[in-house]
């Protein structure tokens, strides 16, 4: 016995789904009217399409908190890990490096590292390794299964601060941002141990 326009009752609602790819994310409810009068399918509608708008809304929250969950999840095992971590650009100048990498080489902290040319900490004579190494990977075609290879590491040889040589072994892979391939990053396995 709805009629649009007649006098609201106190016991009227409205109940506007917020619905997203079939899942109900909530509801928009109305009552007690300013105008005291119900509303017109105008009035409804413009209810509908701020439920649709709110609806992307808390998507894109979702998403958003998602984006930051995997990015604090993967800084604290990139913080943790007992292996060296570095991520380059494509000039190799260093983005990231964790603190098992910047100890290894006795540089007090990571940022002590940031902007530099992560070729400068090699030994001489295994610097080209390493910019042979980037070259590959940052040609790599992504469509290509046999290049397409990350299990291949590398033994070079880096200088810690006190002019120690230290062998290590590093896996490289290319490092993607918002889809686009910016760089690559390496895991670094210390090999003074296997020596010994």
């Amino acid at each position: 016995d709805y009629q649009i326009g007649s006098e609201w009752k106190d016991t009227d609602w409205i109940y506007v789904p917020i619905v997203s790819r079939g899942k109900m994310l909530g509801v928009i409810s109305l009552n007690d009217p300013v105008e005291r009068r119900r509303p017109n399918e105008e009035r409804i509608r413009s209810v509908e399409y701020f439920a649709n708008q709110a609806a992307v809304l808390i998507e894109n929250y979702e998403l958003v908190e998602g984006v930051k969950s995997s990015e604090l999840k993967y800084r604290l095992l990139a913080e943790t890990m007992t292996m060296g971590l570095v991520t380059c650009d494509t000039n190799r100048r260093i983005i990231y490096v964790n603190q098992s990498f910047s100890q290894l080489l006795k540089y007090d902290s990571p940022d002590n590292m940031i902007n530099n040319d992560l070729g400068d900490y090699c030994v001489p004579n295994t610097k080209h390794k390493l910019i042979k190494a980037a070259h590959e990977i940052l040609k790599r075609d992504d469509d290509s299964p046999e290049q397409n290879n990350d299990s291949q590491g590398y033994e070079m040889e880096f200088v810690a601060k006190d002019g120690e040589e230290i062998p290590f072994m590093i896996y490289m892979s290319p490092f993607y941002q918002h889809g686009k391939r910016i760089g690559f990053f390496g895991v670094l396995s210390d090999l003074r141990n296997q020596r010994k």
